[in-house]
């Protein structure tokens, strides 16, 4: 039997399976416009959520604003938290945060021409970025620059000097996409010990400008959905396909999987359970554009799969049991177990619209979505058992 609970905000979770319901929802001042964006990171008590103008710092417990900070520029990318150190990436700056109270530990600056547009990666206490012409190496602790290694290729995106272009690590190499004014895209991959560079490898297809940015890796392999615009110069067969891609670090060999439907306009971001990859692809975010959420077996290498239709997720996540995905447009958040059944679903009240920008970050006992409501304020919404 479906069953309804309202939670203090006046949403209402429709439960088809009572294993999940509201256990809290509540406001997050803070005294800086959010903008958009609505990105989170929980560790323990503690829930960080940044917006395009700067960070909040939340305490679980007592439901409170700990410490806040503006930022100089717009942030990009997921925050990262490593060794009591909280990673902020902003255009071109990247902050260094005490998590427990808000103090800059350092600042890395870049000229405005070299922004970064694209969430760092991690190894050995070095923080990689990833600019128009080269990767930049800077200690964790320090905030000093420690590598740089210039990339054969430029970067070539809608806003000169800017890159999109995601970053992976697999053993001592370091992996990147770069592009020439021709358009043409290369995989290059850089020793993050010595600097040097191997061969670049090209890519049969013109990318959009997201390749690699929402991708995924699990152990040798790297998992990416490309749209092929059509407003590239260059043509090829793969023009306004949607593409399922699968690259191998270690050999630079990609496969590829055509999905039905035309191109995709929007794809949330990858995510891996148990040997299996889950990911979103649709035409837009309104309500009237359905889509579809896929399912890869590693193990297999066959074809993705439709695991169920009628989702325009921007988000997923996962849990032990559930796939959970947030639709921003539709004003929805669906729980799925991984045959694709739908457990429940939560529509906001039309009088507290859910339709501008959320993040969801699933843990084992709970899960949380932060967004930002019509009269730009922030909220926090807690699910458990």
């Amino acid at each position: 039997m479906e069953k309804s609970y309202p939670t203090t905000n006046n949403f209402k979770f429709d439960i088809i399976s009572p294993k999940l319901k509201p256990i809290d929802c509540f406001n997050i001042p803070i005294s800086f416009l959010p903008y958009s964006n609505c990105l989170l990171l929980v560790d323990n008590d503690m829930v960080f959520i940044s917006t395009d103008a700067g960070v909040v710092s939340v305490d679980l417990n007592k439901k409170q604003t700990v410490w806040e900070m503006k930022v100089e520029a717009t942030i990009r990318g997921q925050m990262l938290l490593l060794d009591n150190v909280l990673l902020i990436q902003c255009e071109n700056h990247l902050y260094a945060i005490n998590p427990i109270n808000g103090e800059l530990l350092w600042k890395f600056y870049y000229p405005r021409f070299y922004s970064f547009l694209t969430t760092p990666v991690i190894k050995n206490n070095i923080v990689y970025l990833r600019h128009r012409k080269a990767i930049t190496g800077i200690d964790l602790k320090t905030g000093k620059k420690k590598y740089k290694a210039t990339t054969k290729y430029t970067q070539k995106d809608d806003w000169p000097g800017e890159t999109y272009a995601g970053m992976s690590i697999l053993g001592n190499r370091l992996y990147t996409q770069t592009g020439n004014k021709k358009e043409k895209y290369f995989l290059e991959s850089c020793d993050i010990e010595t600097g040097e560079l191997a061969s670049p490898i090209e890519i049969p297809f013109a990318c959009d400008d997201y390749f690699f940015r929402d991708g995924l890796q699990v152990n040798n392999l790297f998992f990416f959905v490309s749209s092929c615009e059509a407003h590239r110069r260059i043509k090829t067969e793969f023009t306004n396909s949607r593409l399922f891609c699968i690259l191998d670090l270690l050999t630079g060999k990609m496969t590829y999987h055509r999905l039905g439907g035309g191109r995709a306009k929007e794809c949330s971001n990858i995510v891996h359970h148990l040997g299996k990859v889950y990911f979103c692809i649709h035409k837009s975010g309104l309500a009237s554009e359905s889509g579809c959420i896929y399912v890869y077996d590693i193990e297999k290498g066959s074809e993705p799969e439709i695991l169920t239709t009628d989702c325009t997720a921007k988000f997923l996540a996962v849990s032990k049991n559930s796939l959970f995905a947030v639709e921003e447009m539709n004003i929805c958040f669906k729980e799925y177990d991984f045959d694709g059944n739908q457990l429940n679903s939560f529509f906001a009240d039309k009088d507290n619209a859910f339709y501008k920008w959320s993040n969801i970050v699933a843990k084992e006992d709970k899960t949380y979505i932060s967004y930002i409501d019509e009269n730009d304020e922030i909220k926090l919404l807690i699910l458990g058992d």
